[in-house]
């Protein structure tokens, strides 16, 4: 009987990785932010990039050659505003996007960003980067699960790189855990990252 009801599944060989070789590169630090002085103080600072959420920018930001906007994390009830957000930051003069998940890679380049792989994709292998890599990723930062050495062995044709300072997340939920599975009672939840 459990022969009869099973489907046959085949698996087929995973394609070949679009790998090269890349040579070791000199360090290359960058600070993701989360409140406007914090924007402020890493500018200062000699960071190849910043990363902030984009409810921190505007027409009058400085370096924005230097930053790379973070949409909201969930966008299931505001993705309509957060493309249209995205588009008027465009056109002041932001190229750089970070992708927490597949959905925020899609916008982005919809939008025309050069998009960044965030640590939320948990790239963890050279078949992970790989994809990504082949979504059209110009970059990733790896997964901090990994160890050392599994990071290491990622083979990537994109520059990559490892969160390595800093309070690691916990998790981010949608709904809050403490209210009973309502929503945090924001009046913006859009402006929330």
């Amino acid at each position: 009987v459990l022969q009869q009801n099973s489907p046959k599944y085949h698996l087929s060989q995973p394609a070949a990785l679009t790998v090269e070789k890349r040579r070791t590169q000199p360090l290359r630090f960058r600070a993701e932010v989360a409140t406007a002085q914090q924007l402020e103080q890493a500018l200062a600072l000699p960071f190849e990039l910043v990363y902030a959420p984009m409810k921190l920018l505007g027409a009058d930001t400085p370096e924005k050659n230097r930053i790379a906007v973070v949409p909201p994390l969930f966008l299931g009830d505001c993705e309509d505003e957060v493309r249209d957000a995205l588009r008027a930051l465009k056109k002041q003069g932001f190229t750089k996007g970070v992708a927490h998940t597949l959905g925020h890679a899609q916008l982005l380049k919809d939008v025309g960003y050069e998009v960044l792989g965030g640590y939320r994709l948990n790239v963890i292998n050279s078949r992970s980067a790989d994809f990504y890599t082949r979504f059209g990723l110009s970059d990733l930062t790896l997964s901090f699960e990994g160890t050392t050495q599994m990071l290491s062995d990622i083979q990537c044709a994109v520059p990559r790189g490892i969160l390595a300072y800093g309070r690691l997340p916990l998790m981010a939920m949608r709904r809050c855990p403490v209210a009973d599975g309502k929503p945090c009672g924001a009046k913006e939840p859009c402006n929330k990252s």
